[in-house]
């Protein structure tokens, strides 16, 4: 009889925490149309209509003992592409999920855009500049972030690298054995109305369990002054040439820099370049840029993006330019 009493007040307070919680639904449809040519041919590649959908779903309560609960899960395109449960109190912030990123930890962009990065635009250049190549963010991880008045420190760990998003109920065989990774990072303004600064350092093991390992480091300001908003940003990876696979002495540095003007309150033009340098003798320096330019309805914003790539991949004359016209509507 006890038992049956324990367990149907643990059924009954689930219910109440269940009713009491606050639910939110929240999405955005985006769809583009991508003109280019392939880098090097410049054959023209012809004109394509892509989506990407994305559906958010959040609900937080409050336990007893004033912790605030918040679960997170996101549909993007037909997938789950991240989950997480946070544990909230004051100003400290313990989180179990995957694509999680807070305080910007190993994942942060100080570049400004009007769409998409530099690396997100037109993806049938193969760019293969990426300002954080070696992160975390997209692993299973265990993290902890706290609120300082001058930003915001993060740390995660992540058990296995190469998993992230798994719905299998913790059985280790699915995502193989793998090496783990740390992260730790900073996010904030330092005290200073307008500027912002990320910082972070992540070391991640390979995932052949071969005891190699290599290390991104992360810096990057902005600072907003009216209308105009300027950033840039380094990210260096050592101990490898691509950002992914252990080369000895290998270095992968992307540097990026941009401007935004917002012209009015519904029009913003933005500029932006990359450099991709690394330490393979064959390899030559990639260099991108782009130019965007955004309108913005209310709920849909409308963007027109124009990018360029010399040395595509470090390929010598390996260039290329391309065109993406998107429509992204929020609801």
């Amino acid at each position: 009889m006890k038992k049956l009493m324990l367990t149907t007040a643990l059924a009954t307070s689930l219910l109440v925490s269940a009713v009491t919680a606050e639910v939110s639904i929240k999405g955005s449809l985006e769809v583009t149309l991508g003109s280019g040519e392939t880098p090097g041919t410049k054959t023209n590649q012809g004109t394509t209509i892509g989506y990407e959908n994305n559906i958010a779903f959040s609900g937080s309560t409050k336990l007893t003992n004033g912790i605030e609960v918040v679960v997170s899960s996101n549909l993007e395109d037909s997938g789950i592409s991240d989950q997480a449960i946070h544990f909230i109190s004051g100003a400290n912030d313990f989180y179990i999920g995957s694509d999680q990123n807070g305080a910007n930890l190993d994942d942060g962009q100080s570049v400004p855009v009007v769409a998409n990065a530099i690396e997100d635009s037109n993806f049938g250049l193969g760019v293969l500049y990426s300002g954080n190549i070696a992160t975390i963010h997209g692993s299973n991880v265990i993290g902890f972030t706290t609120k300082t008045p001058v930003g915001s420190i993060s740390v995660a760990y992540a058990p296995k690298v190469a998993s992230a998003g798994l719905t299998t109920e913790s059985n280790p065989a699915i995502a193989g054995r793998t090496g783990s990774g740390q992260a730790i990072g900073f996010n904030g303004d330092l005290g200073v109305k307008g500027l912002g600064v990320i910082a972070s350092y992540t070391v991640k093991d390979t995932v052949s369990l071969d005891a190699k390992e290599i290390n991104m480091t992360n810096i990057g300001a902005s600072y907003n002054f009216g209308n105009i908003t300027v950033g840039a940003m380094q990210s260096t990876v050592d101990d490898t040439n691509d950002g992914t696979l252990f080369t000895a002495g290998g270095e992968f540095k992307a540097t990026s820099a941009g401007i935004v003007y917002a012209a009015s309150d519904a029009i913003s033009i933005g500029y932006q370049m990359a450099k991709l340098e690394t330490k393979d003798s064959i390899l030559v320096d990639e260099d991108t840029q782009s130019i965007t330019v955004g309108y913005n309805l209310g709920g849909a914003t409308v963007t027109a993006q124009w990018t360029d790539v010399e040395n595509k991949a470090g390929t010598a004359n390996k260039d290329g330019e391309a065109f993406e016209l998107r429509i992204k509507q929020a609801y």
